[in-house]
């Protein structure tokens, strides 16, 4: 065997030697309590990247492709009830069908009839409000209460009913997991309506709802691998590696090892999600500035008295991937540094952990057998040398230097920048490198070749015989949607979601504001009051961290912002500020005088005819956080501290 096919059969990814794994950084032994040795390094590591800002930086990355990875991270890692079954991790949908109705019957649907196969998968209807529709669209995760169980009792569906409750993570996941949901149950009530017309009753096999489930779930898992394709590794990675292996039609190179999930991948490069996620969201037209806390709050776990969702919660998906024409919001650009929350001890997690995101993802790429960053670059090289060339990875002159110019900053001790310069926490490399190599717009060179690989070498196999060519042209007629926008327009047909559930606006990322102003239909069709005479105010979509910026510019510890482009440097990430203003003025009282802060004009007279109105909800829209804290779920708990930011924002902020 010639030396050429020996390294095309060489694995790079997966179990490896000791000699190859990383060694600069060890934290096995303090990992639990994080304290000394790797630990401490890590968390200086972390406390830069949190810190570091990057106002306006985006990536070229559509905002659903963030929740994609991870629902497609996942989906991999997921082996069901049995595991000994599923010997190769796949992408294979796991995440929505579980082992199966007969396994699993919790996740699917009651039948119509008793002995009938069940094949639709469950989902539940938006909870109603004073201002939408009595009868909610199933647009949302299934979710039942417990309350009898419960030692506290709940007054709302709570419990998500899925394979992996990590689903419920955050609002977008669960949002991007039920697209999956409503494809298959789209396809496969199609489906079992045609079979049950056309099904032999002498055929011992002819159950038709366990064939419209059998076609549909491989209908289902081949749009997927379309879907992974064209809409991630054709977004994420770097353009010439993503040419390369749409060239070979995604086919696996053996890089990867059959049936596994390189642990540089679920403990490296998978996490690469939290540095592209934003801090504020758009939603849809209704709500237009969401903060990152409380989009990971909005969930069974941490807000059961919330669940359902009601409409105004769900999302707009042209907002998140391009449909038709739309323009969507972008995630976060990659590089070392990362949402405020992310930084913040407890949160991003559904549990109360110690230290934050952030750091929890260097210790995970810094144990276990992943290999290290040289060994990783260099196992690569050796099955093709030009694979990065004029990328970072490919010139250790180049990249070596940069880490330790970046580590200066630290506070690390000299003698530990250089050793972890040669041999850094994988995810830190990845970050650093996507910046180097396209300004953060993509992965780069070696995140590319990581992610790509993986992913390929697990994508579910396209069904090409005639019986499930035949099931697809009953389905669709014609072409298949093979991309993201593709399927949530064909979704949007199919159901007919009424405005206020629309799985898109059909128009731009502002059709849904442009929609409100002009009096036409937009995506949500729950009662306004709001007029374009309304004077639009700043929007804070983070109570706490606008608190802690107020508290640094009262104390002195920061300067404050003199014009008002300084101020929403200052503030990106965390209020907008509209366009209207065109000042800033700051006041501040001493202990010897009584400062009374009278709010303008006419946002006052606007606010009491707005609250007079008798067509309005009566309630008054209190912030998500005092919520959060009189009604708190299983977590994240918001400390005293943040309850004192998130009270100071609240009442400070006039404009």
């Amino acid at each position: 065997m010639s030396q050429a096919t020996q390294a095309s059969e060489q694995n790079i990814y997966g179990p490896a030697e000791m000699e190859e794994t990383a060694s600069a950084i060890r934290v096995e032994a303090d990992a639990a309590t994080r304290k000394g040795g790797g630990a401490a390094v890590l968390q200086k590591i972390a406390q830069k990247i949190a810190a570091t800002r990057r106002p306006g930086a985006d990536s070229s990355i559509p905002a659903g492709v963030t929740y994609l990875l991870q629902f497609a991270t996942l989906d991999l890692d997921f082996l069901g009830q049995n595991p000994d079954e599923k010997l190769e991790k796949k992408l294979d949908l796991s995440l929505i069908y579980g082992d199966g109705p007969v396994q699993d019957a919790a996740f699917y649907q009651v039948p119509a009839a008793p002995g009938l196969q069940r094949f639709l998968l469950r989902l539940n209807r938006t909870r109603r409000t004073e201002l939408s529709p009595p009868w909610g669209a199933a647009r949302d995760l299934p979710r039942a209460s417990c309350s009898h169980l419960d030692i506290v009792g709940i007054d709302a569906g709570t419990e998500v009913l899925l394979p992996n409750a990590l689903s419920d993570s955050s609002l977008q996941l669960g949002q991007t997991q039920t697209i999956w949901v409503l494809l298959h149950n789209a396809i496969a009530s199609t489906l079992a309506s045609v079979y049950a017309r056309e099904i032999d009753i002498t055929d011992l096999h002819g159950d038709p709802y366990q064939k419209a489930f059998d076609a549909a779930q491989r209908i289902t898992r081949g749009i997927y691998r379309d879907v992974l394709c064209h809409d991630l590794l054709g977004t994420m990675l770097m353009p010439r590696i993503a040419e390369s292996f749409a060239a070979r039609g995604y086919a696996p190179s053996g890089a990867v090892r059959p049936g596994e999930a390189p642990v540089e991948f679920m403990a490296g490069a998978a996490r690469l999600t939290t540095c592209m996620v934003r801090e504020i969201y758009q939603l849809n037209e209704t709500r237009t500035a969401e903060g990152l806390r409380t989009l990971l709050r909005q969930t069974s776990y941490a807000r059961p008295y919330n669940m359902p969702l009601t409409e105004d919660w769900l999302l707009d998906f042209s907002l998140f991937f391009p449909v038709r024409e739309s323009t969507p919001q972008m995630s976060r650009a990659i590089g070392p540094h990362a949402a405020r929350a992310f930084g913040a001890p407890g949160e991003g997690g559904r549990l109360n952990e110690d230290g934050s995101l952030v750091l929890r993802d260097l210790i995970a790429c810094s144990t276990g057998q992943l290999r290290s960053v040289p060994n990783l670059i260099a196992k690569a090289q050796e099955r093709d040398p030009a694979i990065f060339e004029g990328c970072f990875a490919g010139d250790s002159a180049r990249w070596i230097p940069a880490l330790e110019a970046w580590l200066a900053e630290t506070g690390i001790a000299k003698k530990t920048q250089k050793l972890v310069a040669q041999d850094p926490p994988l995810t830190l490399f990845l970050m650093l490198e996507a910046e180097a190599d396209t300004d953060g717009k993509t992965l780069g060179g070696l995140g590319s070749t990581l992610v790509g690989e993986t992913i390929a070498a697990a994508l579910p196999e396209t069904d090409e015989s005639r019986e499930c060519e035949a099931a697809r042209q009953k389905v669709f007629g014609g072409a298949t949607p093979g991309t993201m926008g593709a399927v949530i327009e064909y979704l949007q047909i199919h159901y007919g979601f009424a405005d206020g559930a629309r799985l898109h606006s059909g128009g731009g990322a502002d059709a849904g504001m442009r929609a409100s102003s002009e009096g036409a239909k937009g995506m949500l069709d729950m009662q306004r009051t709001t007029t374009t005479a309304d004077l639009p105010g700043v929007a804070v979509a983070d109570h706490v961290e606008m608190g802690r910026l107020l508290a640094d510019w009262a104390t002195g510890q920061r300067p404050k912002p003199e014009t008002v482009d300084e101020l929403k440097r200052e503030l990106s990430g965390i209020a907008t500020v509209p366009e209207r203003v065109t000042k800033v003025v700051f006041c501040q009282g001493d202990s010897e005088t009584l400062l009374i802060r009278l709010p303008d004009r006419e946002h006052m007279e606007q606010a009491i005819n707005t609250m007079s109105d008798p067509q309005r909800d009566s309630h008054y829209p209190f912030p998500q956080f005092y919520a959060d804290f009189f009604r708190p779920g299983l977590g994240p708990v918001m400390s005293p501290v943040d309850i004192l930011m998130a009270r100071i924002a609240d009442t400070v902020v006039d404009g």
